[in-house]
């Protein structure tokens, strides 16, 4: 075994280490009583209301124990509080913390700028905010742009793809300054009304499998993209260099696949593979519906993964609606996706047996799951990421193959390719620039905010060239053909994708590295 084998394997087994202490060594906490009272009747108009994202929202969590909520936020228990957003108090709702990988660094830095997820009608059936049943708080950690989640919600939105509801909201709690977190309509119940109306008739999963439950730690804490960075083939001085916003990181050669593959993330279910008849298969799909399944509903999704992968896929899927989304997220280089490495971050909808893709958690997109610069611009629309037509991501590879589907998400992706990132950009910063100069909990400095943002500026311009380029046949659109004619690429050495903020964020400081 290497030195440099040896050595990343200690800090891993350090972080599980710690890790199972952080769960191991606290105590039980004691459920919320149930306050006793009806929820009024409110009107459906919190995407015009709360997501109006000409400003900035202002929220209230008031609870009397703030710090003991924190020193459990780690088990993701709702504890009751009221909250008050744009001077409009409701009582009695829910909060607890959210995330997976997120929460794991704000553990390892003894931090407490958890994201937190608020249902208000945790406790009282039926109460909702202007119709909204669960708000998800993104407390904009492994972003120094703060605005990653919201550029690419935008993007599909303007796609026509169905996504959350979004705005920024200035958080306080007890009155207290918080910080800046982005809103976002948890893709539940109130989502599927708004978007497909209160009799959809459909049904709503999170495929996903980034577990830790074979290290015996129990529930559902995801840490694998830092797994992957230790274990990967690289020392941690070059995890050092590239959380700096150096170029001497060099990741291109890391084989990322099979480390994430040993510690969950891989399933062929979730990647959406036709794996047989036998219900029992497809585990990591059911585990995470988001309302009562029958055997019947999951024939029925079953069916539509067949003839995806070796049928009529236009028969499985609302093709338009897929194409949109691709050409989007593709765009996006989201390594931490459906066509990355760890196959999550989105959900899927069926209705009818016909299947879509809906969007969720682009904090890692950009090229900042630890992608070089020239890489990450130049990823091929037609083979993106880890994808490679070899029948493991159904729900895209059938694009490449139907040659109308092809047309359409080329056309797609002009059409975002074609953005213009500077009037898409400058008013969100100007917007939020204020907040972000007096953020309480900021997960980093002004200064490196500034740099985040124009950085992004600058690979979204280099992306859309390159795109813009392999539409035009002047750049392969597969990696072999890229592989055979590097020229041809765009320069985008000068994009260091560690200084929008990337999966190493904070967790340099706490191994004194950095």
């Amino acid at each position: 075994m290497s030195d440099k084998t040896f050595n990343a394997l200690v800090a891993a087994a350090v972080i599980l280490a710690m890790l199972a202490s952080v769960f191991m060594l606290s105590g039980a906490v004691q459920p919320a009583e149930k306050p006793e009272r009806l929820a009024p009747a409110v009107p459906c108009d919190y995407a015009e209301t709360l997501f109006d994202r000409t400003k900035v929202h202002t929220l209230d969590i008031k609870m009397k124990d703030w710090d003991n909520f924190l020193s459990f936020a780690r088990y993701k228990q709702y504890h009751l509080c009221d909250v008050t957003i744009d001077g409009e108090t409701v009582e009695n709702v829910g909060i607890r913390a959210k995330g997976n990988g997120s929460m794991f660094s704000i553990l390892m830095t003894e931090g407490s700028r958890y994201s937190f997820k608020i249902e208000f009608d945790a406790y009282i059936e039926g109460q909702t905010f202007h119709g909204l049943d669960k708000l998800s708080l993104n407390n904009i950690i492994q972003d120094t742009t703060y605005m990653k989640d919201y550029i690419a919600y935008t993007l599909m939105e303007e796609a026509g793809v169905p996504g959350p509801a979004f705005s920024y909201m200035d958080i306080t709690v007890n009155g207290r300054p918080w910080g800046l977190y982005l809103g976002c309509e948890a893709i539940e119940e109130s989502f599927l009304e708004r978007n497909y109306g209160p009799d959809h008739g459909g049904y709503l999963y999170k495929p996903d499998d980034t577990q830790l439950k074979a290290f015996g730690i129990g529930g559902n804490f995801d840490i694998f993209g830092i797994l992957f960075a230790l274990l990967g083939s690289v020392d941690l001085s070059d995890l050092e260099a590239m959380h700096q916003g150096t170029p001497e990181g060099d990741w291109t050669g890391m084989d990322m696949t099979g480390v994430i593959a040993m510690i969950g993330g891989a399933e062929p279910d979730v990647a959406l593979q036709y794996l047989g008849d036998d219900l029992e298969s497809y585990k990591h799909i059911w585990n995470k519906a988001k309302a009562p399944i029958t055997s019947g509903d999951k024939r029925r999704l079953v069916s539509a993964l067949k003839e995806l992968s070796g049928g009529d896929p236009r028969a499985a899927v609302n093709a338009e609606e897929v194409i949109r989304y691709f050409a989007v997220h593709n765009f996006l280089v989201n390594l931490d996706g459906y066509t990355g490495a760890s196959i999550h971050n989105y959900y899927l909808f069926e209705r009818d047996g016909v299947l879509e893709m809906l969007p969720w958690d682009y904090n890692l997109a950009y090229g900042t799951f630890l992608m070089e610069g020239t890489e990450a611009v130049n990823d091929p629309i037609d083979e993106p990421l880890k994808v490679t037509m070899d029948g493991t991501r159904p729900m895209f590879e059938w694009i490449p193959r139907d040659s109308e589907a092809l047309k359409a998400y080329h056309a797609r992706l002009a059409l975002t390719a074609g953005t213009d990132w500077d009037s898409l950009i400058d008013p969100v910063y100007e917007l939020i620039a204020p907040y972000v100069r007096k953020d309480a909990t900021a997960l980093c400095t002004y200064e490196e905010i500034e740099a985040g943002v124009q950085m992004l500026r600058s690979f979204l311009k280099l992306r859309s060239e390159s795109v813009l380029g392999q539409l035009a046949g002047e750049i392969p659109t597969t990696h072999a053909g890229q592989a055979a004619a590097p020229e041809s690429l765009i320069d985008g050495s000068q994009i260091v994708t560690g200084v929008m903020g990337d999966v190493t964020q904070g967790l340099m400081e706490s191994f004194n590295m950095g």
